[in-house]
C-alpha cells in the first residue's frame, strides 16, 4: 500500500504532535534551538481578547506544540478547544497552611538546563514552568505561580493516568473487579478482539502485550490503530469516520511477546480503564471521580475533564484543575489525607500494591533492551525500581511519580509525608528536581 509524501509528512507531524500531548516519551529538545519565547509571566495576565479571538478560530490539534507561547494560553484553557464535562466540587475548601522550607527552594538537580536549585529552575526562561508546590506534612513548604494565575485551571496531561488507576484500585478494594481477570470478562465488546485474555494488571502496569506502544513507527503510520486513535480522540481523523475511538482500540495487534513481558508505554490502557470503570459503576467518569475523589477533598475548584470523539472521557490526559488541587488530590496517598478529606479515600492496603505490588522485572528487563537500543526516555535513576499501577516510577523507598508531556508531573511519598506537583510548558522532565526536593526536605525518611 502506497502513500503520498505530502500524507506521510502530514501523518507523522500529527504523531508526533499527538504524542506530546498524550504523555508519551519523547526526544528532548535542545533549548539553545528553541526560537525567541516571551517570558512565561505572560500568561499571568488576561489575554487580550483578539489575541484570544484568533487562538480560537485557528486552533487545531497540532497546535498543541511545546515551542510556542500560544501553547501556554492552550494549556490553561483546554475546554475552549474541545468539549468537556464539570468534575464538580463539593462542601467548604481545606485550607493549605504555609511552613515554607528553604531546603526545598536550594535543592539541585541536573538537567539540560544546567545544574541549578529549584528556584533558579523558576526563574530559568527555558524551564517554562508554570506552576509549582511543594506540600510537606499537610502544609505548603515551597509554592510559584511563574506562567499562571492560582485560580487557573491547567491540563494535567498524561498524570492524569493516576486518577484511573486509583478508581480501579478502589473499585478493587470493593471486590467489585479483579485485576487478575481479563478485560473481557467485564467488556464483552473485548472479545474476538486481540485484548481478549489480556488482564486488568496487565493493562494497568503498561504491559499489555499489544503493539498498542505511542512510538514514532506507530505514529507515522497513517494505517496504525495507534494513529487512528490518537487522531480521533483530538477530534481530528475526520477522513476515518464513521471509525470511532473504541474501534481503533479494537483493531490492535498482538506483539511478539505475550502480557506481562514488557513495559510499554499506551495511553490506550488507561482509555480502556476509563470503559472499564464506567461500565462497574454505570455512570459518567466525571461523577464517578466527583463522588468518589473531587467532592471529597475541599478543592478551591471544580475540575474540567475533556471528552474524545464519541463523548467518552479523555482520562489518559485530559483533566484540568487548579495547582492546589491538584496537590490535594496527592495529599490523599500520604498521612496527612486528613487535612483535606473527612474520610480516608486510599486505604494502606491500595498504597502498598502500588508500591510493593509492582513487578520489577517488567520495568528492568524493558529500561535494558531500551537503554542498549538508544531509546529509553524515563529516568536513569537507579533508585527507580518498576512501573506500578498507572505510576510511571516506583523508587526504592516508596516514592510515588508520574510524568505527564511537557513538563507536567505529580510526585507523592507517603514515608515523607511530601506532595509535589507541577505544571509547565515544556519538552524538558522535571522528574529528577521532584526527586531532589523530597530528598531535601526529608533526607531520610
Amino acid at each position: 500500500m502506497h502513500t503520498t509524501l505530502a500524507g506521510l509528512v502530514k501523518t507523522v507531524i500529527s504523531g508526533l504532535i499527538i504524542v506530546l500531548i498524550t504523555g508519551s516519551a519523547t526526544a528532548q529538545d535542545n533549548p539553545n534551538q528553541q526560537p525567541p519565547l516571551k517570558h512565561v509571566s505572560f500568561a499571568t495576565k488576561a489575554m487580550p481578547v483578539e489575541v484570544a479571538r484568533e487562538l480560537r478560530k485557528g486552533f487545531r490539534p497540532s497546535a498543541i506544540f511545546p515551542a510556542t507561547d500560544h501553547n501556554l494560553y492552550y494549556h490553561l484553557h483546554w475546554p475552549e478547544f474541545i468539549p468537556h464535562h464539570v468534575v464538580s466540587r463539593a462542601g467548604g475548601i481545606s485550607e493549605l497552611e504555609y511552613q515554607l522550607n528553604k531546603k526545598a527552594d536550594q535543592a539541585k538537580a541536573r538537567t539540560k538546563l544546567g545544574e541549578l536549585t529549584l528556584d533558579e529552575l523558576i526563574k530559568h526562561p527555558h524551564s517554562r514552568v508554570q506552576g509549582f508546590i511543594v506540600v510537606h506534612k499537610g502544609k505548603i513548604a515551597y509554592e510559584a505561580y511563574p506562567g499562571m494565575r492560582k485560580t487557573d485551571n491547567h491540563i494535567w496531561m498524561s498524570t492524569s493516568k493516576t486518577i484511573a488507576g486509583l478508581l480501579v484500585g478502589l473499585l478493587e478494594e470493593e471486590g467489585k473487579i479483579d485485576v487478575n481477570k481479563p478485560i473481557d470478562s467485564y467488556l464483552d465488546e473485548f472479545k474476538g478482539s486481540n485484548w481478549e485474555g489480556v488482564r486488568i494488571i496487565d493493562i494497568l502496569d503498561m504491559s499489555n502485550g499489544l503493539d498498542s506502544s505511542e512510538n514514532f513507527p506507530n505514529m507515522a503510520n497513517q494505517y496504525h490503530p495507534v494513529s487512528h486513535w490518537q487522531r480521533l480522540v483530538l477530534h481530528g481523523g475526520k477522513d476515518l469516520k464513521p471509525m470511532n475511538s473504541k474501534q481503533a482500540i479494537l483493531a490492535v495487534n498482538k506483539e511478539d511477546f505475550g502480557p506481562g513481558q514488557m513495559f510499554h508505554y499506551a495511553s490506550m490502557n488507561t482509555q480502556v480503564l476509563g470503559f472499564l470503570v464506567e461500565h462497574m459503576e454505570g455512570k459518567l467518569l466525571s461523577d464517578i471521580i466527583s463522588e468518589r475523589i473531587w467532592s471529597k477533598i475541599g478543592a478551591e475548584g471544580d475540575a474540567m475533564l475533556g471528552l474524545n470523539d464519541s463523548g467518552g472521557a479523555g482520562i489518559f490526559a485530559m483533566m484540568s484543575t487548579r495547582l492546589r488541587d491538584k496537590a490535594r488530590y496527592a495529599m490523599l496517598y500520604t498521612p496527612s489525607w486528613s487535612k483535606v478529606s473527612d474520610e480516608q479515600i486510599i486505604s494502606a492496603s491500595l498504597i502498598e500494591k502500588i508500591q510493593k505490588g509492582c513487578r520489577p522485572e517488567i520495568y528492568q528487563r524493558t529500561k535494558k533492551a531500551a537503554l542498549k537500543a538508544g531509546n529509553w526516555f524515563f529516568s536513569v535513576d537507579k533508585d527507580v525500581h518498576c512501573n506500578s499501577r498507572q505510576w510511571d516510577a516506583l523508587y526504592k523507598d516508596g516514592d510515588m511519580f508520574k510524568s505527564g508531556s511537557h513538563g507536567q508531573g505529580l510526585y507523592v511519598s507517603p514515608a515523607r509525608d511530601l506532595v509535589i506537583a507541577y505544571f509547565s510548558t515544556s519538552p524538558l522532565d522535571w522528574q529528577d528536581y521532584a526527586r531532589a526536593v523530597a530528598k531535601a526536605v526529608v533526607p531520610n525518611p
